[in-house]
């Protein structure tokens, strides 16, 4: 297929692929007469995972749907906090305390996973905000996909769901101060 914008033109070479109920359709435009070699080698890479495979857990940088995980957990502590304690909450090391009592206050139940997640995921924003080399990416670990912290100079990952909840579904006690000191 040709196309011409502005006197220059254009080949666009359209690809659809599959395996069983998955198809792809790729789509890639060069200048007209230059190799699609490079759309070629990325659409040779292309793999239909297998629901019946279990796959090594993965990082990838962080997708909108995590941000926006991200965003939420951090607007419900923020306004759980200024709501119950009538304290500003900045995302800073000393937001902490604010979120301890809201854990002391019993005001979340132990069963209330997204709760504490949220309380993980807001801990990391803090360490963020706090910290250089530290960013989000996204992990992917059979069903479960979610924002996790990464230090770029060393590869560790911090994972918010193992940071509370974790401890929390254990039966452990909640000390976000003393999490947080450990992270540092």
């Amino acid at each position: 297929m040709f196309e011409e914008e502005e006197g220059t033109y254009y080949t666009s070479h359209v690809w659809i692929t599959g395996k069983g109920d998955v198809a792809f359709e790729c789509s890639f435009t060069v200048s007209k007469g230059e190799s699609a070699a490079e759309a070629e080698q990325v659409i040779a890479s292309l793999e239909v995972r297998d629901a019946n495979r279990k796959y090594p857990a993965e990082i990838i940088p962080v997708r909108l749907s995590e941000i926006y995980q991200i965003n939420e957990a951090y607007e419900w502590a923020s306004t759980t906090v200024k709501e119950q304690f009538k304290k500003d909450f900045q995302g800073a090391e000393e937001d902490i305390a604010s979120m301890q009592q809201m854990v002391d206050s019993g005001s979340i139940g132990a069963k209330k996973k997204e709760a504490w997640l949220a309380l993980g995921i807001v801990l990391c924003v803090i360490l963020a905000n706090e910290v250089d080399g530290l960013e989000w990416r996204t992990l992917i670990d059979g069903n479960r996909e979610a924002p996790v912290l990464v230090n770029v100079a060393t590869g560790e990952e911090i994972d918010p769901m193992k940071l509370v909840w974790s401890k929390v579904k254990a039966g452990e006690a909640c000390n976000l101060a003393e999490t947080y000191k450990n992270l540092l």
